[in-house]
């Protein structure tokens, strides 16, 4: 578990070649052979944002964790060069450390919405997160929801979650694009002040 810093540092590893061509992850990563690097590693950018690891995974939907996650991603989103390149971004945190892939998707989207910055997210060939997100996504576009009035979804959603927070039975949670998609469909958009 590397961690880099405090809650709004990050490590950038600058004009980094690939070498090797790899399967798997974690426990059952292996190497497949040379890999033959043709951009010799002119103006990559690799960001390291470490991730917390979540032994108790609804802890994650508290705002003291929400907001950790959205200062790191934001730290390590924020454009260092002139040149605005995309963001290439996954499933953060999800895989040993016990991430939610839909909360990390969507803080993602929050910070590059914020710094107005393009991403593609490879959510590692799972189809249901691709497809459920882009969903969301075109919702909120739609709907001319603000990063605040998300922000406050993604909290109501942690408070749903109630005692669960913090036990060790087994639970489990409702699905939080459906719970922000009810929430922002039962309120009353018209008194939203979008300038927020």
């Amino acid at each position: 578990n590397a961690e880099y810093g405090e809650e709004n540092e990050c490590l950038l590893v600058m004009g980094s070649e690939r070498y090797s061509r790899y399967e798997g992850y974690s426990d059952t990563f292996r190497f497949k052979g040379d890999f033959k690097d043709s951009s010799h590693g002119s103006g990559s950018i690799i960001v390291c944002i470490d991730a917390v690891h979540y032994r108790n995974e609804n802890l994650q939907f508290q705002p003291r964790w929400i907001y950790r996650e959205l200062n790191k991603a934001f730290c390590g989103f924020s454009p260092i060069t002139p040149e605005i390149r995309p963001i290439a971004t996954g499933n953060w945190g999800c895989g040993a450390f016990g991430g939610d892939k839909q909360l990390k998707s969507l803080l993602q989207v929050i910070v590059c919405s914020e710094l107005e910055r393009e991403m593609y997210y490879f959510s590692c060939g799972d189809e249901l997160l691709s497809k459920s997100l882009l969903n969301l996504i075109v919702f909120l576009r739609e709907k001319k929801i603000t990063i605040g009035c998300l922000v406050a979804a993604i909290e109501a959603y942690g408070a749903s979650l109630g005692n669960v927070v913090g036990t060790t039975t087994s639970f489990i949670r409702p699905d939080l694009f459906e719970f922000i998609l009810s929430e922002m469909t039962v309120k009353d958009l018209s008194k939203i002040n979008l300038l927020e």
